[in-house]
C-alpha cells in the first residue's frame, strides 16, 4: 500500500511540474524565443561541425577543371565543368553547380552557406507540416532531433560539401517545389495566374534536375496531388500542371545524360558483369529492398507509431492531414524502388526517403490534440531523453571530427612548408580511422596513383602523396 502511495505521489508530482512548464512555455512570446533559440542553437551547432569536416574527394575534383590540374576561378568555369561533366559522369548539373560554387566561395564562406541550408531545410519541413497552426517549438526541435538521430550517413550529406549539395540541397529544392502543394490540398484558394504559371516551369525543371530517385518520387507525388485537386476540388490550377510538367522535363534531362550511361558501362566493364538485364534488375531489385530495411526501417516504425497515437488523439478537423501524410510516404516508397536502377544503395542514398518519412511524420505530430495531458506528457518526456541523448552524441562526433581535424591540419602546414623548400612529393605515416557517421573520409592511399591521392596531388598542386 505504501508503494502504491508513493507511486501515485510520484505521478501527481511529475503531472504537476508539466502542467507547470506547460503554462510557462504556452505563452505565445516564450513561444516566439524558444522558437528563435533553437534556430540559433541549431546553426551554430552545425556550423561547429561544418567547420571541422574536411573537404575530401569529390570536392577536391571539383574545385578543378576537366583537365584533373586547373584550379576553377569563376561561375564560367564552373559551367564548362558541368557540361563536361553532363556528358562524360552524371547528369545531377543543378546541384553541382551548388556544390562548385560553395567551393568556389571558400571554405569558410562556403561552410557558414551550408550552414544556413541546414536550417532552411528544417524550417521548409516545419512550415510544410505546420501550416496554419500556431508557433510551436517543440516541432521544430522534434524535427532536428529526427534528422541527427535517423539520418544514417549524417557527416556524408550534411556536413561533406559535395553530399550535401547532392542531398542536402537537392533535397531543400524539392520540398520547396513542394510547398505550394501542399498548401492548395488543406485550402485550394491559391493565385492562378499566368506569371505563376509560367514560374512554375522553369522551377519544376530545377526541382527534377536534382536527384535521380527522387526526381521520380517528386513526379509521381505531384501527379497524386493534381488528381486530388480534379477529384476534391473539381479543377486543377495551372500553376500545378505547369510545374508538373517542368519536373518531368527537368527529370529527364538528368536521366538522359550521356555521362550516366558512359559511367555505367564503365562499371559493368570492371565488375565484369555479363547477365542479362533481368537478372541484373533482380538483384538491384532486391539490394534497394535491403537498403530500405538497412536506413529506413526505424523511421518507418516511428511513423506507424505516430499515425496510430493521431488516430487516438488528433485534432478533429475537415483538412486532409491524412492523405498528405500519406502522399509523402508514396513518395519515399517510389524513391526506394527507383533505386532498383542505381548499381549500390550507401547511407548517403537513403537521406531522401528518410527526409518523406520526416515530413509524414511531422503533419501528424503538428496535428496532435495538445490539450490533452496524454499528448503533452508523451512528446515533453521523448524531447527531453532525446535532448539528452544529443548532448552527448553531439559530443562523440564533435571529438572524432577535432581528432581528424588535428591530422589534416597538420598535415596541410607540412605540405605548404615543403613546397617552399621545393618538396613536391609527401609520405605520411599518421592515418585517419574515422568512428562514425559524422565524419566522411577515406583515407589516402599508399598508393600514389589511386584517384583519392591523385585528386589531393591535384588540389595541393604537389606531384604526389602517400599515407602508410
Amino acid at each position: 500500500m505504501l508503494k502504491a502511495d508513493k507511486i501515485y505521489n510520484y505521478k501527481e508530482s511529475l503531472c504537476s511540474t508539466l502542467h507547470k512548464a506547460d503554462s510557462f512555455f504556452g505563452k505565445p512570446l516564450v513561444k516566439r524565443v524558444c522558437f528563435g533559440l533553437i534556430i540559433v542553437s541549431s546553426f551554430i551547432l552545425i556550423y561547429i561541425l561544418n567547420i571541422l569536416h574536411p573537404i575530401f574527394g569529390d570536392d577536391w575534383n571539383y574545385c578543378l577543371l576537366p583537365d584533373g590540374q586547373t584550379k576553377v576561378k569563376s561561375f564560367s568555369d564552373i559551367l564548362h565543368t558541368q557540361y563536361e561533366h553532363y556528358f562524360t559522369w552524371g547528369g545531377r548539373t543543378v546541384v553541382h553547380i551548388i556544390a562548385q560554387s560553395l567551393l568556389l566561395a571558400g571554405i569558410s564562406i562556403g561552410d557558414f552557406i551550408n550552414s544556413l541550408a541546414y536550417i532552411a531545410f528544417t524550417l521548409v519541413i516545419y512550415y510544410m507540416t505546420n501550416q496554419s497552426n500556431k508557433v510551436r517549438p517543440s516541432l521544430l526541435l522534434a524535427i532536428n532531433l529526427l534528422i541527427w538521430f535517423f539520418q544514417p550517413a549524417f557527416g556524408s550529406t550534411i556536413l561533406w560539401i559535395t553530399g550535401s549539395a547532392n542531398y542536402l540541397w537537392g533535397t531543400l529544392i524539392i520540398l520547396c517545389f513542394l510547398v505550394p502543394y501542399t498548401k492548395q490540398a488543406l485550402s485550394p484558394n491559391s493565385s492562378n495566374s499566368y506569371l505563376k504559371a509560367a514560374l512554375f516551369f522553369p522551377a519544376g525543371i530545377i526541382a527534377g534536375w536534382t536527384n535521380e530517385n527522387m526526381a521520380v518520387a517528386l513526379i509521381v507525388m505531384l501527379t497524386t496531388f493534381v488528381i486530388y485537386y480534379k477529384v476534391k476540388y473539381k479543377q486543377i490550377p495551372l500553376w500545378a500542371i505547369t510545374g508538373l510538367t517542368g519536373a518531368v522535363i527537368g527529370c529527364v534531362i538528368m536521366i538522359a545524360a550521356p555521362g550516366n550511361y558512359a559511367r555505367m558501362n564503365n562499371v559493368l566493364s570492371q565488375e565484369h558483369i555479363n547477365e542479362s538485364f533481368i537478372v541484373i534488375f533482380i538483384g538491384r531489385f532486391t539490394a534497394a529492398i535491403a537498403g530500405y530495411y538497412y536506413f529506413v526501417l526505424v523511421p518507418t516504425f516511428i511513423f506507424v507509431l505516430t499515425l496510430c497515437f493521431y488516430r487516438s488523439f488528433g485534432k478533429k478537423t475537415d483538412k486532409p492531414i491524412l492523405f498528405i501524410s500519406a502522399v509523402f510516404v508514396l513518395g519515399a516508397i517510389v524513391a526506394t524502388l527507383a533505386m532498383s536502377a542505381s548499381p549500390i544503395f550507401p547511407g548517403r542514398a537513403a537521406f531522401g526517403i528518410i527526409t518523406l518519412f520526416f515530413v509524414a511524420i511531422c503533419i501528424l505530430y503538428a496535428n496532435l490534440d495538445f490539450s490533452k495531458a496524454l499528448v503533452k506528457q508523451v512528446i515533453y518526456t521523448t524531447i527531453v531523453f532525446g535532448l539528452l541523448f544529443f548532448i552527448a552524441d553531439y559530443y562523440r562526433g564533435y571529438q572524432e571530427l577535432k581528432n581528424a581535424e588535428k591530422i589534416l591540419q597538420a598535415r596541410a602546414s607540412v605540405i605548404e612548408k615543403g613546397k617552399k623548400e621545393g618538396i613536391k612529393d609527401f609520405v605520411f605515416n599518421d592515418r585517419i580511422f574515422p568512428e562514425g557517421r559524422f565524419f566522411h573520409y577515406f583515407e589516402l592511399s599508399y598508393d600514389p596513383n589511386d584517384w583519392h591521392n591523385r585528386m589531393f596531388s591535384a588540389y595541393y598542386e604537389i606531384n604526389s602523396v602517400v599515407v602508410k
